[in-house]
């Protein structure tokens, strides 16, 4: 499967004159993924990294890639022991990946709804696997960063139980909605529905830390 999509972001950078091509960061995270199995973190990084200037090309800038690349540079750093980058790769994914069900302006649909868990439940699933490894308090940090990123979606809702619970109950997938913003219940929303309307509205208030002022970004 790495030869595929070496072959293709070899044909894409022969052409790098041309415009950006949007396949060709999909191929870029898809390569990173592969080596993060094989255990190459850095060569996942680096076709990650590759991946991800491409959708945050001005005139691509696709939200489902950058969550994909942000969520393999998480998962690289995590491999490296770098739980501080991890987490703000992680945090972004994750920004990103909701963002994807209501941006560009659209309703959720069933491939953004499964997208977005995916990725929370992927992030959650490599957290508990710290915890597994007898790195509890590695664990419990990167569950209380994440927290701490949607601060602006848990202010505004009725208490809930400690997400460490989850973490220390082994549930993947209640640890996920216990750290992210509830996912969307339905495909089938218009744009004016009460979910896209506080969706977007979390999206705008959130985005200001994932993307500050051109003076003060450092990277998307």
């Amino acid at each position: 499967a790495a030869a595929i999509h070496e072959e293709a972001i070899t044909l894409y950078e022969a052409f790098e004159d041309l415009d950006y091509d949007w396949s060709a960061s999909y191929h870029y995270c898809f390569l990173a993924d592969i080596r993060l199995e094989q255990g190459r973190p850095d060569e996942a990084l680096k076709a990650a990294r590759a991946g991800h200037k491409i959708a945050r090309h001005k005139d691509i800038d696709d939200p489902e890639a950058l969550s994909f690349s942000h969520r393999i540079m998480g998962t690289a750093y995590l491999r490296k022991n770098d739980l501080e980058r991890a987490g703000l790769e992680y945090a972004k994914a994750s920004f990103y990946a909701y963002s994807f069900l209501v941006y560009p302006i659209k309703p959720p649909d069933p491939y953004t709804i499964k997208w977005y868990r995916d990725v929370c439940e992927d992030i959650t699933a490599q957290i508990m696997g710290l915890a597994r490894a007898g790195r509890e308090a590695d664990a419990r940090a990167l569950v209380a960063a994440l927290v701490r990123f949607w601060e602006p979606y848990w202010s505004d809702q009725p208490p809930s139980d400690d997400p460490a619970a989850w973490l220390a109950a082994g549930d993947a997938k209640a640890l996920a909605w216990h750290i992210f913003p509830a996912n969307s219940e339905s495909a089938d929303y218009a744009l004016d529905a009460p979910f896209c309307r506080r969706a977007r509205a979390l999206v705008d208030r959130v985005r200001p830390v994932v993307n500050p002022p051109k003076s003060k970004r450092q990277s998307g």
